[in-house]
């Protein structure tokens, strides 16, 4: 009966955990959450709690500078970090009181998206959006 016991115990993790392993991690349905575009713009963006995701504030060095003030918004302390999708292949963020212009297709994204679970604003790719 203890055998029996042990084997089917050895079994079911052999079969359970790779198919529980298989819907880990990164799956498509998850990726695809991403709203092309989405998110509020200027000044609406901080109210919404819009901040610049990962590629895009790594990718300072090429992004353009507008300077303190863009689209109404001043870029100061409170709006530390704040971004829009200025259009459907671009970002706008708030940075050390500069406003950046990034190109998505600069740093590899085809698309501007707002990941509405994060409110993360960046660059990604078109195979990442609803």
């Amino acid at each position: 009966m203890r055998f029996t016991n042990v084997l089917v115990l050895g079994l079911t993790l052999a079969v359970g955990i790779p198919t529980f392993a298989a819907t880990e991690g990164c799956s498509s349905a998850a990726s695809k959450k991403k709203k092309k575009g989405g998110g509020a713009k200027a000044a609406a963006a901080k109210g919404a709690g819009q901040k610049t995701g990962p590629t895009a504030s790594g990718a300072q060095g090429q992004a353009e500078s507008k300077g303190a003030e863009y689209e109404g918004v001043t870029c100061g302390p409170d709006e530390e970090g704040v971004a829009w999708c200025d259009a459907d292949a671009s970002i706008v963020y708030c940075a050390g009181g500069v406003f950046y212009a990034l190109s998505c297709a600069s740093v590899g994204g085809d698309v501007c998206a707002e990941d509405p679970d994060t409110q993360q604003i960046d660059c990604v790719a078109t195979g990442d959006v609803e």
